[in-house]
C-alpha cells in the first residue's frame, strides 16, 4: 500500500495507513478492522467505535455514546485538549523520542536540543542535518515557528513531513540568501539514501532525476531575516494525497502555496531541517490530528 511500513509489519497490508493505529490491539490496523473496540458492534454502527459499549448508551445532548461523549478515543484527555481525538497514543507532540541523519551521508553529531517537553527544539551549531521525530500522521496540520537566534549564516531552514525513510519524504526549504534564495518543497524519492547526490539535489535549484523533484517554489523569492519569527503551517491530506504550506510573519501570511497535489504522499513522520545554519529554534510546535 506504499505507507512506508513493510508489509510482513504492517497491521493493514493492502490499505494505507502510516500511523499504524490499533485501538483494541488486536494486530489488525484501525483503518482494516471493521470493530476497533472489539464490542461486537462495527464501527459503522458503533457511537464510540474506539471504547468499548455493547449496549451502546447515547448522549442526546454530544449525539454519541455516552461512554465518550467527552473523550472519543478514551485516553482520559477530554477532546477538546487533544492534539489527536481518534487516537488514543497521541495527546500533544512531543519530538524528544528521535533520530537524526546528515542527507550527505556524512556521520551524525548531536548539535541538536530538545526541549519544552517535546515541543521545542533548538540546533546549536551550523551543519548539514535533519531531525525526525517518531510518531507517524496520516492527515495532519503541523504548527512551528522557526527563529534564527544569531546575526550570522546565510543557510536553509525549514521543516520534513510524509517521512517514511532517509530515501523517501517531503521537505518545505527556506533559503535566507542567492542564488536560489526562497521557500520550496520537494519530493524526495532517492535511490541513493543519504550521500552526496542526495544532498545536492536538494540544494539544486532543479528536479534532479532518481533523487528529489520539485512540488512548489514561492514565486517572490523572498529570503528569511535573522531573528524573526516566522510561523509555518503545513496542512497534510493523506486521503486525497494534497499538502499545502502557509508562512506567516506576525499576522501577515507573506508565504501561501496553492493545495498540491502529491502522489507519494500517504503519511508519515515530521521532523526538522537545516543546512549550513546554526541557532535556529523551532518553537510553538503543534500537531493537529484532521479527520477528514
Amino acid at each position: 500500500d506504499r505507507d512506508g511500513i513493510q508489509d510482513s509489519e504492517d497491521n493493514c497490508p493492502h490499505v494505507a495507513n502510516a500511523a499504524q493505529l490499533d485501538n483494541d490491539s488486536d494486530k489488525q490496523g484501525d483503518s482494516c478492522d471493521r470493530d476497533d473496540d472489539n464490542d461486537f458492534v462495527i464501527d459503522i454502527h458503533d457511537n464510540c467505535p474506539l471504547i468499548s459499549n455493547r449496549y451502546q448508551k447515547l448522549s442526546a445532548a454530544h449525539g454519541r455514546g455516552e461512554e465518550c461523549k467527552h473523550d472519543f478515543d478514551g485516553d482520559e484527555v477530554k477532546d477538546k485538549n487533544d492534539a489527536c481525538p481518534r487516537d488514543a497514543t497521541m495527546t500533544a507532540v512531543d519530538f524528544g523520542k528521535h533520530v537524526i541523519f546528515r542527507p550527505d551521508g556524512e556521520p551524525t553529531q548531536a548539535f541538536w536540543r530538545v526541549q519544552g517537553q517535546g515541543r521545542e527544539v533548538r540546533k546549536q551549531q551550523n551543519n548539514n542535518s535533519i531531525l525526525i521525530g517518531n510518531k507517524a500522521f496520516e492527515s495532519v496540520e503541523f504548527n512551528s515557528t522557526i527563529y534564527v537566534d544569531s546575526d550570522a549564516g546565510q543557510g536553509t531552514i525549514g521543516v520534513v513531513f510524509g517521512f517514511q525513510s532517509a530515501k523517501v519524504f517531503y521537505i518545505v526549504m527556506w533559503k535566507k540568501a542567492s542564488p536560489n534564495n526562497g521557500l520550496v518543497m520537494k519530493e524526495v524519492k532517492s535511490t541513493t539514501g543519504p550521500s552526496q547526490d542526495l544532498y545536492n539535489a536538494l540544494q539544486n535549484a532543479q528536479s534532479v532525476s532518481r533523487q528529489a523533484n520539485i512540488l512548489w517554489e514561492d514565486p517572490k523569492n523572498l529570503g528569511w531575516d535573522h531573528r524573526t519569527a516566522y510561523k509555518f503551517v503545513l496542512t497534510l491530506n493523506s486521503a486525497r494525497k494534497n499538502i499545502r504550506v502557509n508562512v506567516y510573519k506576525g499576522s501577515d501570511n507573506i508565504i501561501s502555496s496553492p493545495e498540491l497535489y502529491a502522489g507519494m504522499y500517504r503519511g508519515g513522520r515530521l521532523g526538522m531541517v537545516s543546512f549550513n545554519q546554526g541557532d535556529v529554534l523551532w518553537t510553538a510546535l503543534d500537531v493537529k490530528c484532521l479527520h477528514l
